[in-house]
Formats: structure tokens, sequence, C-alpha cells
């Protein structure tokens, strides 16, 4: 696991170590399923940078886990009991129970994929995390905290924006976002039978050429206050 990200867990977990009183029913947290470069990272910064200057602490202590974070917390034993011992600690758990018959009679090709949805599933649990990526809408859908967040963007705005961050050329990027979105939606597929593109699957659905970050933010702020007084 690169350092940076193992960092950022063990913050986390001396983090939540600390805060003894976690509301049975959870903090609320923050899913985003995105289309490749619709700026699901950026909002990660807007969001944490908005939280930070809210006075009430529900906005305290938030953290980002993307995929490789998710993934190298799946893959570490020593991460992944931390974590369970965590949620057990708070909670009435049966997430080994409820992957195991989520992923029952599927080969061990996709043993990674099962590790990682309880991760996702217990740091859900927690609360006070945003889970980009890995079907986490799907994942967590049994949990009344979540905020389920959908970024799309025209093409050609996609395109672009993975030119510029991967530094790539224009028909690189279009297969490197063909690639992605082949495997989001086979995995949304497989385990979930679902589709990325329905828009049931999330409370909202956001066009980034349209709208800024910051007014995602905003309306993300508004929506973390109503979750966590519906669970008071």
């Amino acid at each position: 696991m690169p350092s940076n990200h193992l960092k950022i867990v063990e913050q986390f977990l001396r983090d939540r170590k600390e805060d003894i009183e976690i509301p049975e029913s959870g903090f609320p947290f923050i899913t985003i399923s995105r289309q490749t470069g619709a700026g699901s990272h950026l909002l990660c910064d807007q969001l944490l940078k908005d939280f930070r200057t809210q006075p009430s602490d529900l906005f305290r202590g938030w953290h980002v886990f993307d995929r490789l974070i998710v993934e190298a917390v799946a893959q570490d034993p020593e991460l992944s009991r931390s974590l369970e011992d965590l949620v057990k600690e708070h909670f009435e758990s049966e997430f080994q129970d409820l992957m195991d018959s989520l992923i029952a009679g599927m080969s061990s090709h996709y043993h990674l994929y099962k590790k990682t949805f309880q991760v996702i599933t217990m740091l859900a649990a927690i609360g006070k995390v945003i889970i980009v990526g890995r079907a986490a809408c799907c994942v967590t859908e049994q949990f009344t905290t979540g905020i389920h967040l959908r970024l799309v963007a025209p093409e050609a705005d996609r395109i672009a924006a993975t030119m510029k961050r991967l530094k790539v050329g224009n028909d690189e990027a279009r297969k490197i976002m063909k690639r992605k979105e082949t495997e989001r939606r086979r995995v949304l597929k497989t385990f979930f039978c679902k589709d990325t593109d329905d828009p049931l699957l999330y409370d909202v659905v956001w066009n980034t050429s349209k709208v800024e970050m910051h007014e995602i933010s905003e309306a993300v702020i508004q929506l973390v206050q109503h979750r966590a007084e519906r669970s008071e």
C-alpha cells in the first residue's frame, strides 16, 4: 500500500477510536458514482474544504476513500481486522454473512471484490466517509444515512479532463474512458444486476459541466445535515 494511503487509513482508525459517542445508526456518509473524467476527485477536494468551514462537529473528521485505498485495506489483514474490531465495538454487524450470501456461488476470482465490499460496508457503518466508486451505492443501500451521488458530463468535456489529468492524447484518453466505464458497468451488472446509468440508484445526479463543484458541495452539506437529523 502506498505510504500516503496507509497514513490516511491509520488516521481514520485513530480518529474513530477516540470518537466514543457514535450514534447507533451511524454518521452520514457519501458515495460518489461517476463517469470517467466527470470530476469526482475535484468534488471530494471541494467537499473536504467546505466541510472544514462548517461550525457543526458533524463535519469534522471526514475522509475520502477511493478505489486504491479501499482495495489496499481489503488486501491488508491488519487494517481490515482493525476496521472489523472498530465496527463490532459500536454496532451489531452481520457483514460477513451479508457479503458471503451476496457472493455465494461465485468463483474465487471475485475474492477481492468480496473483501472490498466488506470494507465499504464497514466504512459506511462507521460514517463520515466519502467513498468513490466500487459500486458503493449498491453495497451500502441498506443504510439510511447514505447520500448517493452520480457525476456525469458530456463526452468531449470528459475526454479533455482525462487528457489533462493523465497527460495523454485524445485517442488514449478515449480508450481509457471506455475501459473504465466497461469495468464499472460489469461490476454493477455482475454483483447487483444494476445499470450504472439508472438514476434511481442515486439521490442526485449532477452534470458537472453545468454545475460548479462549490454549488454541488453546498447542496451536499444540506443533505448531510438532513441525514443526521433524520437518524437522531
